[in-house]
């Protein structure tokens, strides 16, 4: 689900953001960001850090949760986030905040990347 261009960290922050989203409407996860609804994804388009990193760690319930409706997609999203991670600097694992350039790509990257699981899980 990733492709041999060079990604910005906006860019990879919004196909995870994209995986996030998919996982989580997948398993039906309860509380936390709704991460399909526009303020939750223009928040972290804006300040990615802020809004993913506690969705992120708490990943394995997700996980489980989606795995239980399907296990094939799940498989395949959670397979995808290695290579679609942005390049960690000072030791976060998303930027802090971005500019409206920035934000542009974050929201590429996600819409690309929902295109990309639709067709390689039919998951939408």
């Amino acid at each position: 689900m990733s492709d041999d261009k060079p990604r910005s960290d906006a860019y990879r922050s919004g196909q995870v953001y994209a995986v996030l989203e998919v996982l989580r409407r997948l398993g039906g996860v309860p509380g936390g960001p709704r991460f399909g609804d526009e303020d939750v994804r223009r928040n972290a388009s804006r300040r990615p850090l802020h809004v993913m990193a506690e969705p992120f760690l708490m990943l394995g319930k997700c996980y489980g949760w989606a795995r239980r409706k399907d296990r094939v997609a799940a498989d395949t999203l959670l397979r995808s986030l290695p290579d679609l991670m942005p390049l960690a600097t000072k030791g976060d694992p998303f930027p802090g905040s971005l500019t409206d350039d920035q934000q542009a790509g974050f929201l590429q990257g996600r819409l690309d990347q929902l295109e990309a699981i639709a067709e390689k899980t039919g998951v939408r």
